[in-house]
């Protein structure tokens, strides 16, 4: 992997992880909550549509290119506005600790 441009980790994403809450009746699910803001290239991998119930759902995959952070795994998600990018999974492109390379999925847009 070549080194980014510095002007294309230009979009301002928060990174959120996943919390399990027990509620009242003694169900679960799941809220989440910021673990820091991060600058980010957005680059559209691809779309594709799929059928739940009665309903088409678009699936985006989308590749997010950050500086690298230990902190980031598959199953947190990045936010940007009201777009939402859970990842699926993480990647040091060349092993040198200086990118990451997130492939996610961007649900319902």
């Amino acid at each position: 992997m070549t080194v980014p441009d510095i002007g294309t980790l230009r979009h301002r994403l928060i990174l959120e992880k996943p919390r399990e809450i027990l509620g009242d009746d003694g169900g679960r699910f799941i809220t989440w909550e910021p673990s820091g803001e991060i600058w980010a290239a957005i680059i559209g991998q691809g779309a594709a549509e799929r059928v739940d119930g009665d309903r088409l759902i678009t699936e985006n995959s989308t590749r997010i290119i950050l500086r690298h952070r230990p902190d980031i795994e598959s199953g947190m998600r990045f936010r940007k506005g009201d777009r939402v990018f859970l990842i699926k999974t993480v990647r040091d492109p060349d092993e040198r600790g200086r990118f990451l390379r997130c492939e996610t999925v961007e649900s319902g847009r």
